[in-house]
């Protein structure tokens, strides 16, 4: 399933997150680089999960790339 154009955006800024920084942004650091709420945050990240790019794990700091953007 495609992403919608917001759902890129936040998997592009994950993706550089993680190149960055060795590991993976919290909600509340996606949701101020958004501008949005961390519920709002990890929504998005859950949608983006159920459409199979990426994985995240109970614990902080693990969201996991597992799917490359074609576009």
């Amino acid at each position: 399933m495609e992403l919608t154009d917001r759902q890129k955006q936040i998997y592009r800024f994950i993706e550089h997150f993680i190149i960055k920084n060795q590991y993976s942004p919290t909600y509340d650091e996606i949701g101020r680089h958004f501008e949005f709420t961390k519920k709002a945050a990890r929504d998005h990240v859950y949608a983006i999960m159920k459409k199979g790019y990426l994985r995240v794990n109970p614990s902080p700091r693990t969201i996991v790339l597992i799917k490359d953007l074609k576009d």
